[in-house]
């Protein structure tokens, strides 16, 4: 996964030759094609033709499910004396962020430590990481010494963690030994003592918290979803041809994006002529250059579009 691969056509007797899929647009005869960055599978088809007929030819590219992502959590010590401390310490492989859960809510490093405070009660924990397509989780309660259980304790979690702009989440809570709970942060309000919300749709990254408690005991635990920042990238739709005539068979588009100003080494077909919006969530981190043409009924394909430049976290 993000590995590249490079991909070569040769042909005989064409005249011209263009490209399908991840391969889109005018190709030379014989040619090479650097893919880029591969973060899923993708499909590329080159087709040739000498003026009367034509011959295409076509692969996939497969990305290995294999993917090395991995996240343990350890606390030292994990039972304490009331009111001792504990230190918690967490290592990932393969990830691009992590963020907590519980006592740990809010974004974390992918490496790090965190130090209790003085615990009085069981406390929960838990730190989840993402390389952005999966995440994996580990997750350990420090327990007090002589606890009978019956302490007030929560556990809140939203599923999904990272969700597209407008976007929505669940979030799904549970406690123990505790008589009302309360939310704050991005969400507000009395709640069950365990139940699920939806929240939603959201604009940007959010931290939710609830506090339950039982006399003067109270436990709290924290989560947040996360809204990815990739851009949407939108166009106003064709309406004539280039000799001013009406354009009456649009089929849809081609959007196109590569490193350097009209060096473009992928493109993405979309199939309907009044979707005038791509999020190209498929890219890895960087700035790119993208330009987008339209495709009528035939597959007769325009000129580029201007030219804009998108940065993807």
């Amino acid at each position: 996964m993000g590995s590249a691969t490079t991909l070569k056509w040769t042909s005989t007797g064409a005249k011209w030759c263009w490209g399908g899929g991840y391969l889109g647009g005018s190709r030379p005869l014989n040619g090479t094609f650097d893919s880029g960055r591969v973060w899923q599978d993708r499909w590329y088809k080159i087709t040739c033709s000498d003026g009367s007929k034509q011959v295409s030819d076509a692969l996939t590219v497969t990305v290995g499910t294999q993917s090395g992502l991995s996240v343990d959590l350890t606390a030292s010590p994990q039972e304490v004396a009331l009111g001792g401390s504990s230190t918690l310490k967490w290592s990932s492989t393969g990830a691009k962020w992590c963020w907590g859960g519980g006592y740990l809510g809010g974004s974390r490093p992918l490496n790090g430590t965190f130090d209790s405070g003085r615990v009085w009660q069981n406390r929960w924990y838990k730190i989840t990481c993402s390389d952005g397509s999966k995440e994996v989780s580990d997750q350990l309660t420090i327990a007090v010494e002589g606890s009978s259980g019956t302490e007030v304790s929560v556990k809140l979690d939203a599923d999904p963690r990272q969700v597209a702009d407008g976007g929505s989440s669940t979030l799904t809570w549970s406690s123990q030994g505790a008589s009302s709970c309360t939310a704050s942060g991005g969400w507000s309000g009395g709640r069950a003592l365990s139940g699920s919300a939806n929240v939603g749709p959201l604009s940007k990254s959010t931290s939710y918290t609830l506090t339950c408690q039982n006399g003067s005991q109270s436990a709290l635990a924290s989560t947040s979803v996360q809204v990815e920042s990739v851009p949407i990238v939108r166009w106003q739709a064709p309406t004539e041809n280039v000799d001013g005539t009406p354009l009456l068979d649009l089929a849809g588009y081609r959007f196109y994006w590569g490193k350097s100003s009209r060096s473009y080494t992928g493109s993405a077909r979309i199939n309907s002529p009044s979707w005038t919006q791509y999020q190209p969530s498929q890219l890895a981190s960087g700035t790119y250059y993208v330009a987008v043409t339209a495709i009528d009924a035939d597959g007769d394909e325009s000129a580029y579009s201007n030219e804009i430049q998108v940065k993807i976290p």
